[in-house]
């Protein structure tokens, strides 16, 4: 992720192997705090 030029790492802390199933935002977006990215599913 990116905020203004400096860039994050988002990181998945969980137990289970997940797959990003779907992007909520678009590219370039502004986001607010506690707001949805993206959705995650379990891998079969």
């Amino acid at each position: 992720m990116e905020v203004m030029k400096c860039f994050y790492p988002i990181r998945y802390e969980g137990k289970k192997i997940r797959k990003v199933t779907k992007l909520c935002v678009e590219d370039g977006t502004s986001v607010k705090s506690g707001q949805v990215l993206l959705v995650l599913e379990p891998v079969k």
